[in-house]
């Protein structure tokens, strides 16, 4: 997720010099990024220009939409296996890329081990890494003017002096975990599973910036003279004192979800927007733009409580859910099964299989485990 984010940013030409070393050794040393980098530079090659010779950017989407829509109707008609393994394999990319990139360079670590294959992940300002998640960091040793402040899942910090620094940080939240940040103007950022957050230690005097790619809540510290806004790959989120939700795990969807205050929302381009009202949420995708609409706040916010609702949901659409909170792939060697619908809840603390099992009496699933249990394949009766 956070490679995809890099790779996106490199194409719009506003990466950072560092951020552009790493994503080039990743993708140097991974096959897998190489070919993920190559199939979106041959998407973007194949786009049309128009008469000014700028790129067409609804174009642009509406290609790399149809694109990608085949190719996942393709991995569709191989039995999903593809679609299944994807959501698995980017946290595992992360987590090697990271390794290698800050094996190679042990004088930039902060902390006093190499950073782990699994865990949250702070990378400052693409030179150093920090694993939050390792429980024998008592304490770390300050980053420039800045001492980090640990607790349960969380992470706060606080300048040493008054020295201004705007260096991009990510914090990058993996399968099966959830994290918070309180930001440097008391905000608080809840992160779910495989999200990534870029952000700077201290914000510019004239609005408060960060970058989002997977689904947090934000409680944002009131300040009017410093919009806060809330960059995803397809809207700008405005802010000067809310809470609202974001969901980006939709390549082509952003949902924003207000709960309270007042937020605008917009596309990329500025072309669309749309001002929201409490209790409302804006869907975006580049052919439709903004669709607004009123939400449930318990079943939009019920992930920080670790519960899934779904409501005559595909189990497709389960599958995601269950790479993101157990690390596992859900592998349909049926389509039925995929196409199958169902209502209830997903609870995360409670082992999967228990999940599972009240799946296979409520219905006509099978199931069958594989590779130690971290394959889920699920088929219908011939």
């Amino acid at each position: 997720m956070h490679i995809e984010q890099l790779m996106m940013e490199r194409l719009s030409g506003v990466i950072t010099e560092a951020d552009n070393r790493f994503l080039d050794e990743v993708i140097a040393h991974d096959r897998a990024a190489r070919e993920r980098w190559e199939g979106i530079r041959h998407a973007k090659a194949t786009v049309s220009l128009n008469a000014s010779g700028m790129i067409d950017e609804e174009r642009a989407w509406q290609q790399v939409s149809e694109r990608i829509a085949r190719k996942r109707r393709d991995r569709w008609s191989a039995n999903m296996r593809r679609m299944a393994i994807a959501a698995s394999f980017m946290v595992p990319l992360i987590m090697a890329a990271i390794f290698f990139h800050y094996r190679t360079t042990p004088e930039s670590v902060v902390a006093t081990n190499q950073p782990s294959e699994t865990g949250v992940k702070l990378l400052v300002g693409g030179h150093q890494a920090v694993n939050l998640s390792d429980q024998s960091l008592n304490t770390i040793s300050p980053i420039g003017n800045v001492q980090l402040q640990l607790g349960h899942g969380s992470l706060s910090y606080k300048a040493l002096n008054n020295e201004v620094s705007h260096t991009l940080n990510t914090l990058v939240v993996p399968a099966t975990l959830s994290y918070t940040i309180t930001l440097s103007d008391g905000t608080e950022v809840s992160l779910n599973s495989m999200t990534a957050l870029k952000f700077a230690f201290t914000f510019a005097a004239d609005k408060r910036e960060v970058w989002l790619n997977g689904e947090a809540f934000f409680q944002v510290a009131k300040d009017d003279s410093r919009p806060f806004v809330v960059h995803t790959p397809l809207t700008d989120i405005k802010v000067l004192g809310t809470s609202f939700n974001v969901n980006t795990y939709d390549s082509f969807e952003v949902k924003t979800s207000l709960v309270e205050g007042a937020v605008r929302a917009e596309s990329a381009q500025g072309k669309d927007q749309v001002l929201l009202k409490p209790g409302y949420e804006a869907v975006f995708s580049p052919h439709a733009g903004f669709a607004v609409h009123s939400f449930d706040a318990n079943n939009v916010l019920s992930w920080m409580s670790g519960v899934y609702y779904f409501e005559h949901a595909a189990l497709s659409s389960i599958g995601p859910v269950i790479s993101r909170w157990y690390g596992d792939s859900l592998i349909f060697d049926d389509p039925r099964a995929a196409a199958s619908r169902f209502s209830g809840a997903m609870i995360k603390e409670k082992n999967l299989k228990e999940f599972l099992d009240n799946l296979t009496l409520t219905s006509n699933i099978q199931v069958r485990y594989a590779n130690g249990g971290k394959e889920i394949h699920l088929s219908l009766p011939e």
